[in-house]
């Protein structure tokens, strides 16, 4: 039994998929980590053959989070986190890989785990020493650059269900979604990290699925941009510790953090919501080169939609 991940067409027609596989239909649903074995499976479009098959092993460390993209030659190339806990819900480290698919080999894989400078950008010392790791983050992007490093950006998020009962019985529920602080990890070619950065965000929202929050990016060669609904008073905030705002609707900004190659983030406001009478809808945004994102924003029946070249 198997259950598919993410799928990826590459421009010369050829197929790959990151599934997970199960020995036994009683772990289909299992939360272990243990039990599910990864594997990147691979139709080439000018071969007739059974697909490629390739586990994805990290010397067994335990893959919390994994994605993948294509590069320019063909290659399959991917990162993510490992935990040491067994139903993989932190991050312990980053792990890489790349395949070359026409070759049928493996052609990197490693791990690296967080040292304390870089766990400290979440973690106090206290956690540090009593082996904690980060927590409740998602991988919501990674972009292989032209000369094989890798950049992933990590969104903590989870969802508090609140429930109520009436006199006469009657339940009802509210839906509270917190999309909140930003993890980014520059890996390079030679699969080091070559720095790691903590970005403090705050948005919360009620029964709305999170519409509105969450971020728009784009990795250009040098400076990686992030676009995201924020709380005017939030302005120029970039550094962990600060007290941030909730993102507040209608009256809300778009705000822009440029992170450089070395790590060092700038935050500016871009657009006033109110004025331009929509609202940055983030993850319908989509880098299409590597220096134009499309974007897209939306208030009741009126949307616009639009370009940014940097």
């Amino acid at each position: 039994l198997f259950s598919l991940g993410r799928m990826v067409a590459s421009n010369t027609g050829d197929i790959h998929v990151l599934a997970s596989v199960f020995d036994a239909e009683t772990k289909l649903f299992s939360t272990k980590i243990e039990d599910k074995e990864l594997v990147m499976i691979s139709w080439l479009y000018d071969e007739e053959n059974d697909p490629h098959i390739y586990k994805l092993t990290f010397e067994d460390k335990k893959v919390s989070e994994l994605s993948f993209r294509i590069d320019s030659d063909g290659n399959i190339v991917g990162g993510g986190f490992y935990t040491d806990r067994e139903r993989g819900t932190g991050y312990k480290g980053v792990l890489f890989f790349a395949l070359d698919p026409y070759k049928q080999q493996v052609i990197k894989e490693g791990f690296k785990p967080f040292g304390p400078e870089e766990l400290s950008e979440f973690l106090s010392s206290k956690q540090i020493s009593k082996n904690k790791e980060i927590e409740q983050f998602d991988l919501r992007n990674l972009v292989v650059r032209e000369d094989g490093s890798l950049v992933m950006v990590a969104e903590k998020y989870y969802v508090v269900v609140h429930e109520t009962r009436d006199a006469q019985g009657r339940v009802s529920r509210t839906y509270t979604y917190y999309y909140l602080d930003l993890l980014i990890v520059d890996v390079d070619p030679n699969l080091q990290i070559k720095w790691m950065k903590a970005l403090p965000k705050r948005q919360v929202t009620n029964n709305d699925n999170g519409y509105y929050s969450s971020v728009a990016l784009l990795v250009g060669p040098e400076n990686i941009f992030i676009l995201f609904n924020d709380n005017p008073e939030n302005a120029g905030i970039v550094d962990k510790g600060e007290k941030m705002k909730n993102f507040n609707g209608k009256k809300s900004v778009v705000a822009m953090i440029t992170v450089d190659d070395s790590g060092h983030a700038k935050k500016e406001t871009v657009l006033q919501n109110k004025t331009a009478g929509i609202i940055l809808v983030p993850k319908v945004c989509e880098q299409v080169n590597e220096n134009t994102l499309f974007i897209y924003g939306q208030l009741k029946n009126l949307y616009r939609i639009g370009t940014i070249t940097f």
